[in-house]
């Protein structure tokens, strides 16, 4: 992935890294479109979850060949790299402040990717009493904004308003439906997708513009900067699972969704401090 984003970053202009960087993000979303559907008719009423791994395997195998026979198609641009210091490269991604709060915003959202991508599922299954059929419905309607809203936002952004504004409304939409989700109790599958699919709404805006704006503060050869933003998928992660398995010990598992509601608010500061690029 990183190899990616510094391809990416090469052939890319400021006045076009919106427009570049969602077209990116809009392929690879169609892959994260198909498979939960697929996932519901694999695993079906007989939680036949041995079936998504085999799956998954010769997809990737299938990947794997294709990239071998086609490697020699693929442009080859030329970037001369230099060594890369990771102190300094913590210092131009902390210590700039412009990247550093996109940082912090891109963090608060991975941090709603973890904890929604790993409790949703147990909440409308084990709690709601959705099936896995109706489930993989759900989420394949919860993702389409990320494909048919990433790209038309990432042109706006380059040739009108710029990242804050939009980045703004994605985490205040995202705030909206995570409170919503925690003081739903029904188990109707229409509202539940509502919920789910207006929280998307919400992150799709928010990571569009979080991949314009970071790509336009740095070139292809900040590849430490790069590599150090891209941890905030981990670290977001670790993050989640650390806060969960507190919240679990003593709480019930929608308080988590009241937690994410606080620390998404939280996310809106350092997005308020950001020079907006146009």
């Amino acid at each position: 992935m990183i190899n990616l984003d510094i391809f990416l970053e090469n052939i890319s202009t400021n006045s076009r890294t919106g427009t570049i960087r969602t077209q990116y993000l809009t392929v690879v979303n169609i892959a994260w479109l198909i498979s939960p559907l697929l996932m519901g008719n694999i695993i079906g009423h007989n939680n036949n979850y041995p079936q998504i791994y085999h799956i998954g395997g010769l997809i990737l195998a299938a990947a794997l060949i294709l990239f071998i026979f086609t490697r020699h198609q693929l442009p080859h641009p030329r970037i001369h790299y230099k060594k890369q210091n990771i102190k300094k490269g913590i210092r131009k991604l902390i210590g700039h402040n412009d990247r550093r709060r996109i940082f912090l915003s891109s963090l608060a959202l991975q941090f709603f990717y973890a904890l929604m991508n790993l409790y949703i599922p147990i909440y409308l299954h084990q709690y709601m009493g959705l099936s896995w059929p109706t489930l993989s419905i759900i989420f394949t309607i919860m993702l389409i904004p990320f494909v048919i809203l990433e790209l038309p936002a990432g042109v706006l952004a380059d040739k009108l308003l710029g990242e804050k504004e939009m980045l703004l409304v994605g985490n205040i939409i995202m705030i909206i439906s995570v409170v919503g989700i925690f003081l739903t109790n029904t188990a109707s599958p229409f509202i539940w997708g509502f919920l789910l699919f207006c929280s998307r709404v919400g992150a799709a805006l928010a990571e569009s513009m979080q991949e314009s704006y970071f790509y336009k503060k740095i070139d292809s050869h900040d590849t430490a900067v790069i590599n150090l933003y891209r941890q905030n998928r981990p670290l977001g992660w670790l993050l989640a699972s650390f806060t969960a398995f507190i919240i679990l010990s003593f709480c019930s598992l929608p308080t988590i969704f009241m937690i994410l509601a606080i620390g998404l608010t939280v996310g809106l500061i350092p997005i308020l401090g950001i020079r907006d690029t146009r």
